[in-house]
């Protein structure tokens, strides 16, 4: 099994994008941290323009935006995966075992949680008031209430959970690199169905969102697209452009237009995938001396576009429905661009994983 790796030197810390470490051993129970609240930002945010983007395969250029950048009170934060909380906040995972939230102004608020390096974080079912994360390593998934209190469930060894996202039966649906795809419901019951990669070996699950089509999909970083329907069912597995060596799909986003959009970083694009099956690959230009922008995370915009990150090249790019590519480089150098989501105040917020910092697009 190809395992996913991004081939960063993330402060020294990890190179591998999704599983720096495996593991199964059982985590402490749940409960509420004390979180430690900042009110004010840790330092004072920079605030700069973004030059004129250049298009990437297109003559079309999409306008400027504005980026603004959040430093955290623990520059050694190493924050990775951001939600937008049914809170009105932004919600975080970092590698130092901690969940963070972020207002829109900028305040910064912390919550220890069990030890271990936290993943994908995404919003708790439709009308919940929580939150529900991923600890890479003890394997585990946990709920975090707005207010901080954290009850964790055990995922059964062998494991290795990545990303977790709102289902459409109320369940929260999860992937695991051992070779599933899970399902959580509210009370804590953990369904995990095998999944595979074309050929046969076992998928090496990694992002998950609910399509258009009411199923769950997923990248396979062995080169392919998975789709599972709410009962478990592994429905179909799609070969992506360069596959199995020269594909790496990452992370998946539903797209404005109802299809499934995803990264990979091996064939350096932003692809996207109709229901039916049918992929479409949009390259990505690498900046000089580099040989690919490593995109990474994916969602949908405020704008009717799909925006990512690209932690190679330390830019944020954009990709409308019909293919014009625009990217914007992140003030910071090297900063590390990871997680993006659609914050509550309809502008993109995204993490900086070498610089402990949290940054803000207004498209």
């Amino acid at each position: 099994m190809k395992r996913l790796s991004i081939a960063l030197v993330l402060a020294g810390v990890c190179s591998a994008l999704f599983a720096c470490s495996g593991g199964g051993s059982t985590p402490s129970g749940g409960g509420g941290a004390t979180p430690t609240p900042r009110p004010t930002p840790s330092a004072s945010p920079t605030t700069r323009p973004s030059a004129t983007p250049t298009p990437s395969g297109s003559a079309t250029p999409l306008p400027p935006a504005t980026i603004t950048e959040y430093p955290l009170a623990s520059q050694t934060a190493f924050p990775y995966e951001i939600a937008n909380g049914p809170d009105g906040n932004l919600w975080f995972t970092s590698f130092s075992g901690k969940v963070g939230k972020l207002t829109t102004s900028g305040t910064e608020t912390e919550y220890p949680t069990t030890p271990g390096q936290l993943s994908g974080i995404s919003a708790g079912p439709a009308g919940a008031s929580d939150l529900w994360f991923i600890t890479q390593s003890p394997g585990s998934i946990s709920k975090i209430t707005t207010s901080g209190a954290v009850t964790t469930f055990v995922v059964p060894a062998p494991t290795q959970p990545q990303f977790i996202t709102r289902g459409p039966d109320g369940n929260m649906w999860f992937t695991d690199m051992s070779g599933f795809v899970g399902k959580i419901t509210t009370s804590g019951t953990i369904t995990r169905y095998p999944v595979t990669s074309p050929g046969g070996s076992t998928a090496a699950a990694a992002g998950i969102v609910a399509g258009s089509d009411g199923n769950l999909w997923f990248a396979d970083g062995n080169g392919a697209i998975g789709k599972v329907s709410t009962a478990g069912v592994e429905l179909a597995t799609y070969a992506t452009p360069g596959s199995p060596a020269n594909s790496q799909p990452q992370v998946v986003a539903l797209g404005p237009d109802g299809n499934v959009w995803f990264t990979d970083r091996e064939q350096n694009a932003v692809e996207k995938i109709t229901t039916a099956g049918t992929i479409t690959e949009y390259p990505l230009t690498p900046p000089r001396g580099m040989t690919s922008n490593e995109p990474v995370s994916i969602t949908n915009g405020p704008d009717g576009n799909v925006w990512f990150t690209e932690v190679a090249a330390n830019r944020i790019g954009v990709i409308t429905p019909s293919g014009t590519i625009a990217e914007y480089t992140i003030p910071t150098p090297v900063s590390g661009p990871f997680g993006i989501t659609l914050g509550p105040d309809n502008n993109l917020w995204f993490t900086e994983f070498n610089t402990g910092q949290i940054g803000k697009v207004v498209p």
